[in-house]
């Protein structure tokens, strides 16, 4: 695998000169949700890496959904000139960078603290302990809108692809875990179900962007924890997420209720600890589709 690893890629519109990724990593640089100069100064120093592709740390698609006060947003236009910035940052260097969409839900010490998380049912972080609001019908479709609406922001910020957060305990996997997600309505329910609002939030993002801009899908395709989903159930609605316009499964595992924090494992971890569970999802679709791939963490092309 190693082989093809300086080789370059093709995803949509977006040339890679090699399948080097830098996932996303938060900082706490920002400022009042801004890009400032000590982001800006980060990613510089990242990008002379010369990773094909950079992807941001989280940026939050809506007040709402904020993991803090300093975390990068993109839910109005007045943040477009400073994520420009970020973006030529990287471009300069040679490589090409991807927003990571993202939406905390649950997981928001701060807003928690307020009275202000939302999450698809009221079931208390497992971390974090506190109760969320439940979300209403309208509220849904107005945080799927504003993802749509972001990925537009981030275009035209000059950004080469957005990256979809639906993994590590955030909105999205909250609306996918049956251990977070008790609703009775469309949106709860059967797996099916439980992934209709992931499956919305990639339509709007892809009738936001267009067809030929890619679009990757952070996804936790194993809950590891107690009566949680597997790669298996999961194999069940990749075709959906594929249709609803996914180009690439960027796969990870675990929540933040899952033993040992294994989405940001240590390095205890034997390294590429997580490579069975793309694996065993791409094996399952790689001939029913040419579309998409299925990448674990780190991102790795199974080419």
């Amino acid at each position: 695998m190693l082989k093809n690893l300086l080789l370059p890629l093709k995803i949509k519109s977006m040339e890679l000169a090699n399948r080097v990724v830098m996932p996303a990593m938060g900082t706490s640089l920002g400022s009042d949700a801004m890009v400032g100069e000590p982001l800006l100064a980060y990613m510089k120093r990242r990008a002379k890496g010369g990773a094909g592709l950079i992807i941001t740390e989280v940026t939050a698609v809506h007040l709402s959904g904020a993991a803090s006060p300093n975390q990068p947003a993109v839910y109005d236009d007045r943040f477009i000139p400073g994520l420009k910035k970020l973006a030529d940052c990287v471009h300069q260097a040679g490589g090409k960078v991807a927003m990571q969409l993202h939406h905390a839900g649950r997981e928001s010490y701060y807003l928690l603290k307020k009275g202000e998380a939302l999450s698809p049912s009221a079931v208390p972080s497992l971390m974090l302990r506190l109760v969320p609001r439940e979300m209403t019908r309208e509220e849904i479709l107005k945080i799927i809108a504003s993802f749509g609406q972001a990925a537009v922001r981030a275009r035209e910020a000059g950004f080469d692809a957005v990256e979809v957060h639906g993994a590590h305990g955030y909105l999205l996997m909250q609306f996918l875990s049956a251990l977070s997600n008790l609703r009775e309505d469309e949106y709860g329910g059967s797996l099916t179900n439980r992934a209709r609002f992931v499956v919305e939030v990639l339509q709007a993002v892809r009738q936001g962007v267009g067809d030929d801009y890619p679009v990757l899908l952070r996804l936790s395709v194993e809950e590891f924890i107690q009566n949680g989903y597997t790669v298996e159930d999961i194999q069940t609605i990749l075709p959906d997420l594929v249709k609803a316009g996914a180009d690439v499964i960027h796969a990870s595992v675990g929540t933040f209720g899952s033993p040992g924090l294994i989405f940001c494992a240590p390095s205890e971890y034997e390294p590429g600890f997580n490579a069975c569970g793309p694996r065993r999802s791409k094996k399952r679709w790689m001939c029913r589709s040419s579309r998409w791939a299925v990448l674990p963490t780190p991102f790795w092309p199974m080419k």
